[in-house]
C-alpha cells in the first residue's frame, strides 16, 4: 500500500510495498510513481491518475509493470482510490490517493508462456500443410486451419457454422454421443468414415479420437501411407483432394 499526493509523488508506503519493489520507505518517499513504472506503462498510469484527480473516476484498477530497485520488472495489479486529505490520518490536508498493489508477476509469466506456446502451435498448424480442426462434444467446429477449409471447400466462417455431421456422411448423428461417452470414459476409439466437400465430392477419413485436457478433441492431418491401401477399398476418392487421418490435438506424425 502507498499514499500518493496530487502531484503523483509517494508520501507514505507500507513494508509490503517496499519489499515488493526493493526500496526502503525513505528511498520511495518523494518519488513520482512514474519513476518506478516501466516506461511503456507510464502514459496510461498518468491518464488514469489525472482522471481520478479531476473527479471523473472514484477509483481505477490496472495491471502494469514496475521497475524494482534491482532493475528487475514486477507485474503489479494496482487499485487506486481517491482519498481526501485528512491531516491527522494522512499527514496532509491535500487530496491524496491510496494505491493497493498485488504482485502478479508469476501469473503474467505463466500467461505469457502459454500465449507464446499457443502462437507457436498455431503457427505450426497453419504452416504444416495439414488439415487441423477442433470440435466440441456436440461436434460443432470450434476452429480450423486454412488447410481444412481448402480441403472441404468452405471458408473458415462457413465451416465454423457447421458441425462434423455436416461433412461426415458415414455415421448416424444419434450414435455420436455414445461414441464420445466412450472417449470421455478413457477409451480411445478409431473410426473410419467418409467426408463430403461443399461441392459434393467425398474422401475417406481415418479417425482416432482421444481425450485431451478433459475434452474429446480431434484434428486431421494427411496420411497417404496409412490410406494408400485403405483408400482403394473405401468410397470413391475425389481427385486432387487430400486424404485425412483424424488424431487428438497432438503433433501430426509425418507420413
Amino acid at each position: 500500500m502507498a499514499l500518493v499526493d496530487a502531484r503523483g509523488r509517494l508520501i507514505k508506503s507500507n513494508p509490503t510495498f517496499e519489499e515488493m519493489l526493493g526500496y526502503t520507505g525513505e528511498e520511495l518517499r518523494g518519488l513520482h510513481f512514474a519513476e518506478i513504472t516501466y516506461p511503456e506503462d507510464v502514459e496510461e498510469g498518468l491518464r488514469l491518475y489525472g482522471e481520478l484527480l479531476r473527479g471523473g473516476l472514484n477509483h481505477y484498477r490496472l495491471e502494469k509493470r514496475y521497475v524494482k530497485k534491482s532493475g528487475e520488472l514486477l507485474w503489479g495489479r494496482l487499485t487506486v482510490s481517491f482519498l481526501r486529505g485528512n491531516g491527522e490520518e494522512t499527514g496532509s490536508d491535500l487530496p491524496l490517493a491510496i494505491g493497493i498493489l498485488e504482485d502478479v508477476t508469476e501469473r503474467k509469466r505463466t500467461e505469457e508462456a502459454l500465449k507464446k506456446s499457443k502462437e507457436r502451435f498455431h503457427s505450426l498448424v497453419e504452416d504444416a500443410g495439414d488439415a487441423f480442426f477442433v470440435h466440441d462434444l456436440d461436434d460443432r467446429f470450434g476452429d480450423a486451419n486454412q488447410w481444412t477449409c481448402d480441403s472441404l471447400g468452405y471458408t473458415r466462417e462457413e465451416l465454423l457454422r457447421l458441425s462434423v455431421v455436416d461433412v461426415e456422411t458415414s455415421f448416424d448423428p444419434a450414435d455420436l454421443p455414445k461414441l464420445w461417452g466412450r472417449v470421455v470414459a478413457g477409451a480411445p476409439i478409431t473410426l473410419d468414415g467418409t467426408h463430403r466437400r461443399k461441392d459434393g465430392n467425398i474422401f475417406p477419413v481415418f479417425a482416432p479420437r482421444h481425450l485431451r485436457d478433459g475434452r474429446p478433441t480431434t484434428h486431421a492431418c494427411p496420411s497417404p501411407r496409412r490410406h494408400r491401401a485403405q483408400g482403394a477399398r473405401k468410397a470413391p476418392y475425389a481427385p486432387g483432394f487430400p486424404r485425412f487421418s483424424h488424431r487428438s490435438a497432438e503433433p501430426c506424425p509425418l507420413p
